[in-house]
């Protein structure tokens, strides 16, 4: 039986042979990039700073939690490694100022792998079972909900974004990565509220060297000097890095996303019984999405392409020892 994760369902809505080349034929990038490695890294020491119960200043626990991160990294040359430092001062500089502005709270993971029903009749799928990993869960108690009580979770769903949009936050009554998850909760008897939080990526460059003819010339700007210039602009504007949004799906968004969830899992094993990549057309109006796709050298035919991939267990962010088990409220 397969697991149908958000992740999963959002490659297939975007462009059909992505999906083919990561979920039948199981091809992952062999490097990381840059902007998934630094979205971890941040969300990892937010979560680093709530789990740690020693007497630890906060800076240090986000720093060796970057470091972390970043410790099997192979910069190839000096430009990659200066670049990669830089990037790892922006995610513990951001993450402290998150801490500072959102608190420090219980947060934990939750994975959860659950019967997927069919809306119509309420039967499970004989293909699939539904399956996640929730980042952030703080429970929050009994609460009444349309004069029934219910234990309530908030979702904490953080987003690490080099720009933070309008539209962005327009859309988010109708995203489906927390829809997903508030329907996990409904389905194990809880009712979930969703904090949704924004923070931009600072755009802000180290400065150089410079030199001058009539005066002393300045030494390039150190990594702790810049960290410093990055604090006092995250202090000095913090609505420019900062968004939260505070989500409820009623039950009519929950009943549309069921329904349309159903036949996006139906349409899946029908074109999965078919095997001709031809039946795995692309969509080439998403190969520039989110800093370009993953298998443009696939797609493009270059010369050795295959050789930038390996083959991996698709939904490997999910441990197995979780599977077949429901985590959450336990």
């Amino acid at each position: 039986m397969q697991l149908l994760t958000h992740s999963r369902m959002a490659v297939y809505r975007d462009c059909h042979r992505k999906y083919y080349l990561r979920h039948v034929r199981g091809l992952t990038p062999v490097a990381e990039r840059h902007f998934r490695r630094r979205g971890s890294a941040f969300g990892l020491a937010i979560l680093a700073v709530g789990q740690d119960d020693q007497d630890i200043p906060m800076r240090k626990i986000i720093e060796k939690s970057v470091q972390d991160s970043y410790k099997d990294e192979h910069p190839a040359n000096t430009a990659e490694a200066e670049a990669m430092a830089v990037e790892a001062v922006r995610v513990y500089v951001m993450a402290e100022a998150y801490i500072d502005r959102y608190g420090i709270d219980q947060r934990r993971e939750v994975e959860y792998d659950l019967p997927l029903i069919n809306p119509y009749t309420n039967q499970p799928s004989m293909e699939w079972r539904r399956a996640g990993k929730i980042d952030g869960v703080i429970t929050l108690g009994s609460r009444r909900w349309n004069d029934e009580e219910y234990l309530w979770a908030r979702i904490v769903e953080d987003k690490f974004t080099s720009s933070i949009q309008k539209v962005m936050i327009d859309r988010l009554p109708l995203d489906q990565q927390t829809t997903e998850y508030v329907d996990a909760f409904l389905q194990m008897g809880w009712r979930a509220e969703v904090a949704y939080r924004h923070t931009r990526v600072p755009g802000i460059e180290p400065l150089k060297a410079k030199t001058y003819k009539t005066k002393p010339d300045l030494p390039a700007e150190s990594l702790e000097e810049y960290a410093e210039r990055l604090r006092e602009d995250v202090a000095e504007r913090p609505s420019f890095y900062f968004d939260e949004q505070i989500l409820y799906y009623p039950d009519e968004h929950m009943e549309d996303y069921r329904r349309g969830r159903w036949h996006l899992s139906r349409e899946i094993i029908d074109r999965e019984d078919t095997e001709s990549i031809d039946n795995w057309w692309m969509n080439t109006s998403k190969c520039a999405d989110f800093g370009g796709c993953d298998f443009i050298p696939l797609c493009c035919q270059w010369e050795g392409a295959i050789n930038l991939y390996r083959v991996e267990e698709p939904d490997i962010e999910l441990s197995e020892e979780t599977h077949g088990a429901t985590t959450a409220g336990q």
